[in-house]
């Protein structure tokens, strides 16, 4: 258990058992916002000891927890495999079909690329 406002731990409990976290819960009387991890054990604990407090969830699952749900979406939405359009061995183009203007440039020489720069500045 850690202060909110100081940061500092207050207490710690070795157990997860349910009537063991809500009796140590009980012996602080002022709890009003706890932060935890996704155990429903400590759900209905906290709940049993302090009906009114507010419960969240604690960055480090908040953060697990949002990596996996976009993680399972994109691969859901993302397709598996990109295709990607090559040109065969030969540099015929197929017809009606313009050579891409980085093919082009990648065949130019420096000269050639310097002078083609310079016209455009």
């Amino acid at each position: 258990m850690i202060n909110i406002a100081s940061h500092r731990i207050v207490d710690m409990i070795n157990s997860r058992d349910y009537d063991d976290v809500v009796n140590w819960l009980k012996t602080f009387p002022n709890i009003s916002v706890v932060s935890r991890d996704g155990s429903v054990t400590y759900k209905n604990a906290i709940m049993a000891a302090h009906p009114d407090a507010i419960q969240v969830s604690d960055r480090f699952h908040l953060l697990k927890n949002l990596t996996k749900y976009c993680k399972d979406y994109l691969v859901k939405v993302l397709k598996p495999n990109v295709a990607i359009e090559s040109i065969g061995q030969t540099d015929e183009l197929p017809i009606g079909k313009e050579e891409p203007l980085a093919i082009k440039n990648k065949k130019l020489t420096l000269k050639e690329k310097c002078v083609f720069c310079n016209s455009k500045l």
